[in-house]
């Protein structure tokens, strides 16, 4: 919380912290807020913060994700998230590993029994980089542009209805169709050259908060990783911009 910076005028438009939560009410103010605002992220380290053995989050156990899984299922996400799936696993890992500043391999190979570490240690590193894998790729749009076979997307919106705007290239594959889908309808490109620009657009309902974006490429190639650790990734096209433009 304390790296975080909005206008007051977007909080009170929004709604103040839900006081019925315990664990989770800045994560579902942070949500709201997202569903209706753009989003600015900076690398510049602001806050420190310390994990210890008596914070909320550190002592919340299977209680606290229950709450998080009830806020998320309030704005209308499955329990089975990306974001649920991560936080189940390090509650679990973190009372494992006597609630750990820092989960690594290594800390996870210590709390395994003596005799059994030496098997364990590459069992544990080959499960930690195969999660991790998971959630780069999860949701199919990476920090770099780069989608994947399927990506999704959520913009924030006030309610009006208004149109989408995609624009992005293609990758090195000829013959490539980009599909973009929001509130059930659907543009798709003809088959494009390698390299090749693209521009859809296509009507938003009013309504829809967050609006859901679909994107999806008949073919992929494989690309750069984002991590080196985590292996290649398959991408079809890049999205240069997308925006949801209203009255």
């Amino acid at each position: 919380q304390p790296t975080v910076f909005f206008r007051r005028e977007a909080l009170f438009a929004g709604g103040l912290l839900d006081e019925t939560l315990h664990w989770g009410l800045d994560w579902e103010l942070w949500i709201r807020l997202a569903k209706r605002h753009p989003l600015s992220y900076t690398d510049r380290v602001l806050a420190a913060s310390r994990i210890y053995g008596d914070t909320k989050t550190a002592t919340g156990g299977w209680r606290r994700l229950r709450e998080l899984a009830a806020i998320l299922s309030r704005h209308g996400v499955p329990w089975h998230s990306p974001a649920m799936i991560s936080h189940a696993i390090i509650t679990l890992v973190r009372k494992r590993c006597d609630n750990a500043e820092l989960i690594t391999p290594a800390v996870m190979t210590n709390s395994v029994p003596g005799p059994f570490r030496r098997p364990a240690a590459p069992m544990l590193a080959m499960a930690e980089r195969q999660l991790r894998r998971w959630l780069q790729n999860v949701q199919g749009v990476w920090s770099d542009g780069m989608v994947g076979r399927a990506g999704s997307l959520w913009l924030p919106c006030d309610g009006r209805s208004g149109y989408l705007k995609v624009r992005g290239k293609n990758l090195g594959i000829a013959g490539q169709m980009i599909t973009v889908q929001v509130d059930g309808r659907t543009a798709t490109t003809g088959r494009l050259d390698s390299e090749a620009r693209f521009t859809l657009e296509l009507e938003a309902s009013a309504g829809s908060i967050p609006v859901k974006v679909r994107l999806r490429c008949a073919c992929t190639l494989r690309v750069a990783p984002l991590d080196p650790r985590l292996g290649p990734r398959q991408a079809g096209f890049l999205l240069e911009q997308v925006e949801l433009v209203t009255p």
